[in-house]
């Protein structure tokens, strides 16, 4: 639930009334942890397809960060117009640690360009591609 309350928001404005394309597209890309890639591509289709606005789908990769190369880190939210980075997390903060805070920083062009490289149009060229990518669709 902290994980996909607030990816359920983020898709609801993307895909909601008063979104600016057409037919907008998504793309979920995580990084592998101690957990399997399988494993946590399998967690994906579980519990997203329940999340998914009826008729939308969602491509989801997981990559593998290389060893000696760049470390799959911040967290962002691409698009074609602009880029934002968070340092700690997308997720609903545990009620234990209420008090804690994130900064939400715009990328400049330029990060913007390296960081879409990296994570959508040359996926497997920086990083490994562990699983997927997977065309996640609603089940409602």
């Amino acid at each position: 639930m902290r994980f996909t309350e607030p990816l359920q928001a983020m898709l609801g404005e993307l895909w909601g009334p008063e979104r600016c394309v057409a037919v907008p597209s998504a793309q979920l890309v995580i990084a592998e942890n101690s957990r399997s890639a399988s494993w946590l591509l399998g967690e994906c289709e579980k519990r997203l397809t329940v999340i998914l606005p009826r008729g939308r789908s969602l491509l989801v990769t997981v990559l593998r960060q290389r060893t000696g190369g760049e470390k799959i880190h911040n967290r962002y939210i691409l698009t074609l117009l602009a880029g934002l980075s968070f340092g700690t997390g997308l997720d609903v903060a545990d009620p234990d640690e209420a008090g804690q805070s994130d900064d939400l920083c715009r990328l400049s062009s330029e990060q913007l360009l390296h960081r879409w490289g990296q994570y959508v149009s040359a996926r497997g060229s920086c990083f490994d591609i562990a699983a997927g990518p997977l065309l996640i669709s609603s089940s409602r």
